[in-house]
Parts: structure tokens; C-alpha cells; sequence
């Protein structure tokens, strides 16, 4: 049962459409004409690091650039997620915000898993016709998907109304982006590369977040915990600008309640990487 549902801009999502079918049509077009084409100099392949995504969100980033002519070159980034269970020494920013989000709403979550990735695929422009690529400025359009899932079984709420109770809690969150990044890329002795960019874009994100399986629970007291959800978003987001901007639907049975959240802002992304060319 779903007790209310508000509307995006639909223009956001036939924009969204259009840029992906673009970008696609565009990535099969560099990789066509990089079989007839030939790079004459320097090396034809990176492999990189990209360490700023590794101390906030505890990702290891690892990138793969081919280069296809002096010009063109491809780049597929894939990033996962290092999980809570490996016993990895510190928190990123994902676990930081699980831990305030969970303390917030009372549950406790010592034995909460977190784990994710993202994989991100780039077509790069190199116009300078004296720094071949893949050194140089550069421009790259880019698609990026990332994954974050955080779960706990049989986790302890704290509820000073009603008291306390123990259930299982599902988190999964998704971001679509796609935008353009400009950017630098240094080759040092044609072997060792330092990687600056800055991406500008559009980001679509889906929350879906499900409580259930709590012991001694009536279809009443997820009735009311959808209600609760509902009026934290409320509380949240209503009167600023992100109001116009998010879609949400509350729902629950007799076994489960859950939030599904989801909108798109602009974004503005840093990254930087180090690598190695052959």
C-alpha cells in the first residue's frame, strides 16, 4: 500500500534518455574508427590509481585507458567498495553516514555491512596536435554508475515511545551520472602519468530502503512506521529547493515498510589519478 507519491520533472527523464543513447552511440563510433585509424606515437596504454577515492569512500579506483589514435582514446574505470565484514582498519564516508543515520533513527548498528562499486566509462578528445595522447588536455564525456547497499540482521531499534524492537533493515542506493570532464594528463619519462580532472554533470539517485521481519510486529506497527518515514522526509525536504526535484513513495504490508526516494541535481566532480603507460 503506498501512502503518497509525488512527481519529477519529466523533461529530466527524457533528457537523461536522450544523453544516454548519445553517449552509447558515440563509444561504439571511437572504438569503429580506432581500428582504421593508428597512434604513431609514445605508449597505447594506462593503467591507473585514483587515490581521492580511496580515503573518503574506501574504494579502490582502478582505470584502464587505450589509446585509439593521437587523438582518441577510451578509459573504463572500475571502483569497488572495500567492505565493513573484510576488517579493514577506519571508516569512509559511506560507513559515516550509515553509523549517524542509524544512531539517528535508533537503531543500533553494530553489525551493519556495507559494500558497493562504481564503474565508470569515458570516450577522451586530446586536441593538441603537439601532446598526443595520451598526454595532454583532454575532453571526455563520461557515464558513471555507482552501487551502495547497507544491510543488518536482526539489528536493535531504540524507540522511547513505544519501546524497544529488533528487525532486519535493507538499504540500497544508486547514482547514474553523466556529464563531461576537463582534464589534464602528464607523462613523465613515457612511463608514469598524473591525472587531473574536474567532471561536470548530471546526477540521477534511487534510494530504496525496506524494514521487516520484526518480532512480535502487527501490520498496524508498519502502517505506522511508513507514516514515520513519511514525515521525516516531509520534515527534510519540504519548503527548499530539493522539494521539486525529489520523487518519493511510501509503502507497507503486513511483513514490511519501506521508503523509495529518488531525483536528480547537478554535480561537480575532482578527480586524480596515477598511473602507468606502455
Amino acid at each position: 500500500m503506498s501512502l503518497k507519491k509525488t512527481k519529477i520533472k519529466p523533461f529530466l527523464n527524457q533528457s537523461a534518455t536522450l544523453f544516454r543513447l548519445s553517449f552509447c552511440v558515440f563509444v561504439i563510433m571511437a572504438f569503429l574508427g580506432g581500428k582504421s585509424w593508428a597512434q604513431t606515437t609514445g605508449p597505447n596504454n594506462v593503467i591507473s590509481w585514483m587515490p581521492n577515492a580511496f580515503f573518503p569512500y574506501q574504494k579502490i579506483a582502478l582505470g584502464y585507458e587505450r589509446v585509439l589514435t593521437d587523438q582518441l582514446s577510451v578509459k573504463l574505470r572500475f571502483a569497488p567498495m572495500i567492505p565493513r565484514s573484510s576488517g579493514f582498519p577506519g571508516s569512509g564516508i559511506v560507513e559515516r553516514v550509515v553509523d549517524d543515520s542509524v544512531k539517528d533513527t535508533g537503531l543500533l548498528g553494530l553489525d551493519f555491512e556495507t559494500g558497493g562499486f562504481d564503474i565508470s566509462p569515458e570516450l577522451r578528445f586530446y586536441p593538441g596536435s603537439n601532446s598526443p595522447a595520451p598526454r595532454g588536455f583532454y575532453l571526455a564525456p563520461f557515464f558513471r554508475y555507482n552501487k551502495v547497499n547497507a544491510d543488518v540482521t536482526q539489528g536493535m531499534y531504540i524507540d522511547e515511545e513505544d519501546g524497544d524492537y529488533i528487525g532486519d533493515f535493507t538499504g540500497d542506493f544508486k547514482t547514474t551520472v553523466f556529464g563531461l570532464k576537463l582534464g589534464v594528463q602528464a607523462l613523465i619519462n613515457d612511463q608514469i602519468t598524473l591525472d587531473f580532472g574536474l567532471g561536470f554533470g548530471y546526477a540521477r539517485n534511487s534510494w530504496d530502503m525496506v524494514v521487516s521481519n520484526i518480532l512480535d510486529a502487527t501490520p498496524a506497527d508498519y502502517q505506522e512506521n511508513a507514516e514515520n518515514f513519511q514525515r521525516e522526509i516531509e520534515d527534510a525536504i519540504g519548503g527548499t529547493f530539493v522539494e521539486d526535484w525529489i520523487d518519493y513513495e511510501v509503502k507497507f504490508s503486513d511483513n514490511d515498510a519501506g521508503l523509495e526516494l529518488s531525483g536528480g541535481l547537478p554535480i561537480l566532480n575532482f578527480e586524480f589519478g596515477i598511473g602507468y603507460a606502455f
